[in-house]
């Protein structure tokens, strides 16, 4: 998309009260963002949608960061720094507020086509331009108390076809205060050990 973000997640751990956002603009134009906060979740099948009433709950991460700049202009190949930092209220319940930091991409003004000459007074030029807005989402997590989360994996089905195991399906389970974020990885087993990683 021309815009690379280093980290793609933001996690203040309890303590932890300031981080950074680092932007790369790869394409060969300079580009320019606004910054913001929304609130969205997770749901159960990976997909990520906005909270409808907002205002109903909370509080959110975006509710105690302070962040700079909120505008940014970056031009070709160039570099940008958002630095993040965060104020958890007093009397802050433990546990895990969420927010998504967007940076939405201003679109410059299009260059026109040079207009063809109308071959009479009846004859109407249009000129139309289609540009595509780029808006980036990446989430910020504010922790805090101790965590107490664990992972745990059941149900366990091999999809087999055509004799051999295609697929692996199975349900991943979290328990406890916070989000986790990992990869899972599957190992031949031998004997009682593990063997290489498929």
């Amino acid at each position: 998309a021309g815009l690379v973000l280093n980290p793609q997640r933001i996690v203040l751990q309890d303590r932890e009260r300031s981080a950074s956002l680092d932007l790369l603009n790869t394409d060969d134009k300079a580009g320019r963002y606004q910054i913001y906060f929304e609130h969205k979740y997770m749901k159960e099948d990976g997909s990520i949608v906005d909270i409808e009433n907002p205002e109903q709950g909370g509080p959110y991460a975006g509710d105690m960061i302070r962040y700079s700049p909120r505008r940014v202009d970056i031009p070709a190949g160039g570099s940008q720094t958002i630095r993040i930092a965060a104020r958890r209220p007093k009397g802050l319940a433990e546990g895990e507020y969420l927010s998504h930091l967007v940076l939405k991409q201003i679109p410059q003004k299009a260059d026109a086509n040079s207009p063809a000459t109308p071959k009479n007074d009846e004859d109407i030029q249009l000129n139309l331009a289609v540009q595509p807005v780029l808006k980036l989402a990446i989430p910020v997590i504010v922790r805090k108390g101790a965590s107490t989360t664990t992972a745990s994996i059941s149900d366990i089905q091999p999809i087999v076809q055509n004799e051999q195991v295609e697929e692996l399906h199975f349900s991943l389970h979290r328990q406890g205060n916070f989000s986790l974020y990992g990869n899972v990885e599957l190992y031949e087993k031998n004997g009682e050990q593990l063997g290489s990683r498929i």
